[in-house]
Order: C-alpha cells, then sequence, then structure tokens
C-alpha cells in the first residue's frame, strides 16, 4: 500500500536523486566494511523498510508499474545504475531475480551464515534465478547454490572472520561458551510446515552449559559466555540462573561484530552448538568444540554438519551433552597440543571455512570487473 510506504518518510536523504556510482549495496550487512573500501562511490540500498527514497517511489508510481516493493527496489537500481551490485544477504531470494532485469550489471552475493537444507528447498530454479557471482564459506557449498541458481561460486570464508588476524597471543585458562540464544517466544519457526517450542530446541544448549560450566569447576578454568542477542539483558540472566548465579563472565559483543572473534583468540578453548563459529574459530587457527545437539529438536534442519558427511561424534565435536561426553571432547582438545592440533583438524579445514585475511581476495577480484 502506498500509505505503508509514506510512513516511512523519516529522513531529508530520502528526498534527493540517487548518485550513479560504481556499486550498489543492498541491505546493511557488511556495509560498514565496504564504506572503508569504496568510499563514496557507492550507493546503499535499505531493504528493510526503515527508509524509503521518495523520489524512486514516485517514480515508480507515473511508470504504470505495479507498485510493490520488488518493483521499487528494480527501479531504485534503474535509477542508479551500478555497475556491481552487492548484498551481504545471501538468503533475499528476489536478489537473484535482479539479473533477468538488468543483465549488462554485475550482482554479487556473499554468504553470511549457515544455510540449512530448507533454505535450499525454498529456492525455485523455476524461477530462473540467476548471479554472477556467490562467496561462500567453502567449496563444499557450490554445489547447494549452483543447483538452484545459475551463478560462478568463489570459496572465501567468512567476510567478518576474514577481518580478524589470530595473533597467537598467550592464552588465558578459560573456556569461551557460544550462546546461539534462548527461550524468548513460545514456538521457533524453520519454515512454514515446520515449528518447534523454543524450550525444547534450547533444552540441550541448558545442559551443555551447564556441564562445561561443571567442568571448568572441577578442572579449575574460569568459564566465559558471549551471548547472541546483545541488547537483551534476559539472555544473561537466562545463562546466570542456570548456573545460580556462580561467578561467570560475561561479554555481550556489543558494537564491534569482530569482538567475538577477538576474545576466542585469547582463550584456551571455545564451545558452540548451532553455529557456524566453531567453524570460523577453527579456520584462524583456535582450538574448538562443537556439540551439534539441535538434530532432533529441529526435525533435522539444523543439523550443522548436515552437508559434510560426518560421523556424530569425533574428536571434537559430538552430537550428545551428557557430562561425560562433555568430558571426553574437551580434554582431548585440552591435552592436545598445538602443533598436533592444526594437524588433527587440517583435513576438516576446507571443508568447514577458508579463511583470507582480510578479504583480499574479494576486494581483488573486485578490480578486475569492468
Amino acid at each position: 500500500m502506498l500509505s505503508d510506504y509514506l510512513k516511512l518518510i523519516n529522513s531529508k536523504k530520502i528526498f534527493s536523486i540517487p548518485g550513479k556510482k560504481k556499486f550498489l549495496i543492498i541491505d546493511r550487512i557488511f556495509l560498514s566494511e565496504f564504506k572503508k573500501k569504496f568510499g563514496k562511490n557507492l550507493n546503499f540500498l535499505d531493504v528493510r523498510l526503515k527508509e524509503i527514497n521518495v523520489y524512486v517511489l514516485l517514480g515508480l508510481i507515473f511508470s504504470g508499474m505495479k507498485l510493490n516493493f520488488f518493483n521499487y527496489l528494480k527501479r531504485y537500481i534503474k535509477v542508479v545504475q551500478p555497475k556491481i551490485v552487492i548484498t551481504g544477504n545471501d538468503n533475499l531470494t528476489y536478489f537473484y531475480k535482479f539479473k533477468n532485469f538488468f543483465p549488462n550489471i554485475k550482482f554479487i552475493s556473499i554468504q553470511n551464515g549457515f544455510r540449512n537444507k530448507v533454505f535450499f528447498k525454498t529456492l525455485n530454479s523455476s524461477e530462473s534465478l540467476r548471479s554472477d557471482y556467490i562467496f561462500v564459506f567453502s567449496k563444499i557449498w557450490a554445489n547447494y547454490y549452483k543447483s538452484k541458481i545459475k551463478t560462478k561460486i568463489v570459496s572465501l570464508g567468512s567476510f567478518y572472520n576474514n577481518q580478524v588476524k589470530n595473533l597467537k597471543k598467550k592464552k588465558r585458562k578459560s573456556i569461551l561458551f557460544v550462546s546461539s540464544g534462548y527461550p524468548r517466544k513460545e514456538f521457533y519457526t524453520f519454515s512454514n510446515k515446520y515449528k518447534v517450542r523454543q524450550i525444547d530446541y534450547f533444552s540441550k544448549d541448558r545442559i551443555l552449559f551447564k556441564n562445561i560450566y561443571k567442568y571448568c569447576e572441577v578442572n579449575n578454568f574460569k568459564i566465559e559466555l558471549i551471548v547472541k542477542n546483545y541488547d537483551d539483558k534476559n539472555e544473561i540472566e537466562y545463562f546466570k540462573k542456570l548456573i545460580s548465579n556462580k561467578p561467570i563472565i560475561v561479554h555481550e559483543n556489543r558494537n564491534k561484530k569482530n569482538n567475538i572473534y577477538k576474545i576466542s583468540d585469547k582463550v584456551m578453548l571455545t564451545v558452540s552448538s548451532s553455529s557456524t563459529f566453531g567453524f570460523e574459530n577453527i579456520a584462524r587457527g583456535n582450538k574448538s568444540a562443537i556439540f551439534n545437539n539441535k538434530i532432533l529438536a529441529s526435525n533435522s534442519v539444523m543439523d550443522i554438519f548436515w552437508n559434510l558427511d560426518l560421523k556424530k561424534k569425533g574428536f571434537f565435536w559430538s552430537n550428545d551433552v551428557n557430562f561425560n561426553e562433555v568430558k571426553k571432547i574437551m580434554n582431548k582438545v585440552l591435552k592436545t597440543s598445538n602443533k598436533d592440533w592444526q594437524q588433527k583438524v587440517k583435513p576438516f579445514k576446507r571443508k568447514f571455512m577458508d579463511y583470507n585475511y582480510k578479504n583480499k581476495n574479494f576486494f581483488n577480484f573486485l578490480k578486475t570487473l569492468n
């Protein structure tokens, strides 16, 4: 509805005519990094409806085209006439439709998170989805994207992870638990066909965290927690209550995206569950224990090893969170020398996550595009 768009008028910038720049960035993911590299040679297109450009909107109205969000985005691209369009949000399905309307523009997307099997099922290959390039975590993802999207695949690793160099400083005697969230609502929805109660979805994380704390107490380690929702104080209280408000070091991951990476570089071990952070941490050379514990609760949707052909249990990972299993995995990882650790994870590294410091390969690649 036109009225819905007009309610979004809250900035003087939205009345201006977007300038013609080489780069157009769609969505806010990685935007600050692109600004540092491209300077003023970029336009930003908000897709979260926090602001809308009235000049583009009026042009759409008078064009006679149907008034909808996709046509607004197309109109914006037409006005800006960029040479390269980039999004850090690779799960914006409509992004892969733009190439059909602008064949002379280069379209690039960057994988920014774990993609489960449901995501690829939602991509309808009959819709002629296209992108010139998709930069992915590792080559293992190539066939999944290419099965639904006509594109070329480049393995880059995690864009944020690549921004941080592991200085290999002396590690403090701490174990860091990376939260994947906590029960905030009644249900967690994976698709239109499947949802689960959040209390059930996070139940194994609850057990895992308590057992990690127990392990730390027994073995004289400090425990550190980095929360997922940095602006939600209730998440911190949730985890504190699980250990009866005993001492714990909490990191809120506020403001800087790379905070979690810098913290993980300084501890002896990082533990994660349904998060790609375990893969990122290993790619940067750190020790990680991964507990893939949401397979049953999510009807196999949140199986983070779903495309890796791994056994349920291995040297640094398991799908079980009972104390003896947690103890066994953490003992093996912690007692392994750094040199032996690097050798043991070497076969898994390139499958999990590539690493390209400062994303040099990505930015050098952009220079080759006309």
